[in-house]
């Protein structure tokens, strides 16, 4: 029975960290973890074992279950992506054309930094993204969205949640017709990483070069 329980965990580790499809990872789940799964068909023949064996492959059996809900877990990272810049039904229009949303994937249509803030925090998600930075205001700061101040404090917010709730942040931002990003040069500086999504309007493919990576 060890020898199947190892199996088991090898197989579903291996087919797990292969897996990039919601759906897929439901049918993996329901295969190993599920009533009528491998790992539930094991734990129905305890009763063969012996008094002496059942204490050890029980705790085992119990391991092999931890690490594939551990690695189901990993797989579901719980993104939210704030949009300023379209509507939910627009966004739903545009992933009818792309395929289907995961279930992991929250949508949030705001602008207000201190609602954006309130929804991180109550929903703490592994990765957010911010669609654009140049839409999203702080109600502190006098000035229009989109201006030097708005888009230095608005950053700096986002940061320190991104910091204290330990969350991947991405930070969608315009960029000038030379190419670079719009909004004050600071910005660039108080991010970990820059990124620059290049290529032809006409063109089949784009380019993701990074110009800053600390």
């Amino acid at each position: 029975m060890k020898e199947q329980l190892e199996a088991i965990r090898a197989a579903a580790k291996k087919a797990l960290s292969d897996c990039a499809d919601s759906k897929v990872l439901e049918t993996l789940r329901v295969q190993y973890l599920g009533k009528k799964g491998e790992l539930t068909g094991i734990l129905k023949q305890m009763g063969k074992l012996s008094a002496e064996e059942r204490p050890a492959m029980g705790q085992l059996a119990n391991q092999v279950r931890a690490d594939i809900e551990t690695a189901l877990a990993d797989k579901q990272k719980k993104v939210l992506y704030i949009s300023g810049e379209e509507s939910l039904k627009q966004i739903k229009l545009r992933a009818n054309r792309m395929g289907e949303f995961a279930d992991s994937l929250f949508l949030l249509c705001e602008t207000n930094l201190a609602a954006i803030q309130s929804v991180i925090e109550k929903e703490t998600p592994d990765v957010v993204v911010i669609d654009s930075i140049q839409t999203m205001y702080n109600e502190e700061v006098s000035s229009a969205p989109g201006s030097v101040s708005q888009v230095r404090e608005s950053t700096n917010v986002l940061m320190q949640l991104a910091k204290g709730l330990n969350i991947s942040t991405f930070i969608v931002g315009h960029v000038t017709k030379e190419g670079t990003v719009a909004g004050p040069r600071v910005l660039e500086h108080m991010v970990d990483t820059v990124l620059y999504f290049e290529g032809d309007r006409y063109e089949s493919y784009r380019i993701l070069r990074g110009v800053k990576n600390r």
